[in-house]
This record gives structure tokens, C-alpha cells and sequence, in this order.
């Protein structure tokens, strides 16, 4: 029986994982085994710390597999939370400028583990939604694609300067995200 729970244990670990310390933050890299040209994944998620979010989120292991590197950027104060430009939490009470720390996340795990910055697709849930679909939306020409779980970006607070490809799913009783926004191309 123990072998079989340790060989479970293993299974589901990355290939390697490391955190990075980027001034006052961090952020959490999960790696394939051949890390050189790997497209990019960057996962956020208000509250918890990135290896809670890797834990959580089980995503890293099936991404790794598929050659996929995955980052757990780390949000800001005791709930983590993002500033997606109009909301919520602290970060966005203090306008903290995550659109620059998420910027110097992708281009260090890009220039130290060799991945691709052409293929960055971004996810998040609930705040962590709202960011990365606030940055897809800023910064489309850096994304490939965002898909944003129980957040609600507002096209009324950022303009994005052209369009990106990008899935929303929300839920009808979020008070806070209510389903009345555009649905389809017009979004």
C-alpha cells in the first residue's frame, strides 16, 4: 500500500518545479522535462500561495505532460489578490501594477528557462480571471489566448487595442458578476 501511495505522490508532481523571487513577490514555474521553446501557461487565483494554487488547480502535471510550462504568479497581500483595473481587494485599493508584474514574470521564466514568449496563454479564477483577462485584453499581441472562470472583465474599464481569443464562464448567482454582459463576438 505504501508503494502505491508514494508512486501516486510521484505521479502527480511536476517534472520540476521552483519558486522564483522577483523583488517584494514570487511565482511558482512547473516545467516539462524539456523546458526549451515550451509554450507558457500563467495561472493567477486570489487567495493562497502559488503551491497552494499548483495543488488546487492540478493542472500542472497533464500540462507538463503535453510539454506545457506552467507559472503561479503570487497576488499581493494576505488574500493574494490581483488589480484587474477596476477591482478588487487590496491590490486594486492600492493600485498595484500587476499588468507590470505579470510583464516581468513572462519574460523571466522566458529568458531563464528558455521558453517560448510567442505561446503564453493565460487563466484564472474569480479575481484571478479578472486579471488575466485584463492583461489579455491589454496586451494582446503577448497572448495567445485567456480563459477566465468566475470573473468578469468589463469592456468598459480597459479598451482592448484589438481583439484576442478568449473563453469567460461565470456563474448566475455571483451577485458581484451578473450574467447581463454581451455574449459571443460582441463581448
Amino acid at each position: 500500500m505504501f508503494r502505491y501511495v508514494l508512486l501516486l505522490i510521484l505521479l502527480a508532481a511536476p517534472v520540476a518545479a521552483e519558486t522564483v523571487r522577483l523583488g517584494d513577490r514570487t511565482y511558482r514555474i512547473d516545467l516539462p522535462a524539456r523546458p526549451a521553446d515550451a509554450p507558457l501557461i500563467v495561472r493567477c487565483m486570489r487567495g493562497g500561495s502559488a503551491d497552494q494554487f499548483a495543488r488546487n488547480s492540478a493542472l500542472s502535471r497533464p500540462a507538463n505532460r503535453q510539454g506545457y510550462a506552467v507559472v503561479y504568479p503570487e497576488g499581493t497581500g494576505r488574500a493574494a489578490t490581483w488589480n484587474g483595473g477596476y477591482c478588487c481587494g487590496m491590490a486594486a485599493r492600492r493600485g498595484v501594477d500587476d499588468m507590470a508584474f505579470l510583464d516581468a514574470v513572462i519574460a523571466d521564466a522566458v529568458a531563464w528557462f528558455g521558453l517560448d514568449g510567442g505561446r503564453v496563454y493565460l487563466t484564472g479564477m474569480s479575481n484571478g480571471a479578472i486579471m488575466a483577462e485584463t492583461y489579455a485584453a491589454l496586451r494582446p499581441g503577448r497572448v495567445r489566448a485567456v480563459a477566465g472562470v468566475r470573473g468578469r472583465w468589463t469592456r468598459g474599464a480597459t479598451r482592448p487595442p484589438r481583439r484576442c481569443r478568449c473563453c469567460i464562464s461565470t456563474a448566475r448567482r455571483m451577485p458581484w458578476c451578473p450574467m447581463t454582459a454581451a455574449r459571443g463576438t460582441a463581448a
